[in-house]
């Protein structure tokens, strides 16, 4: 079974890195852990052409899945129950371009040591610098 949460992301600047957070539960409502994902794979869409990814990779759950859900970070406001999955995503997996925003979408499909998935899709809006900007 296949289990979609989706979260809302506000905006970054071009060269950041966005940080991705989630609660990720399993089909029982319980937070998952480290131990209980077999992998993790994203995927990065240009929302103005999805025709072809940007991006695509793995992660490692020992580097963005805690095994207890974390309260104290400030960047977390949805509520006070906290996240137990976080990701940096690099600010070079987000192509450059012209304009002055840009919509990706990313995807993030973890896949329990069972063979469940929960499905994480995060929309950031990318903002130019105007300071990087080519003359």
């Amino acid at each position: 079974m296949t289990n979609i949460a989706t979260a809302a992301i506000g905006k970054f600047f071009e060269g950041t890195s966005p940080s991705l957070m989630s609660r990720v539960v399993g089909s029982d409502a319980v937070a998952l852990t480290q131990s209980d994902i077999a992998s993790i794979a994203y995927t990065i869409w240009d929302l103005d052409d999805t025709a072809a990814s940007v991006a695509d990779g793995a992660l490692d759950a020992a580097n963005v899945v805690f095994d207890t859900l974390q309260t104290s970070d400030a960047r977390w406001t949805a509520d006070s129950d906290g996240y137990n999955f976080l990701w940096s995503a690099a600010g070079s997996l987000f192509p450059a371009f012209d304009a002055a925003s840009k919509t990706f979408r990313v995807e993030i499909v973890l896949t329990d040591t069972g063979g469940g998935q929960v499905v994480l899709v995060f929309e950031p809006e990318l903002k130019n610098l105007y300071s990087r900007a080519e003359a």
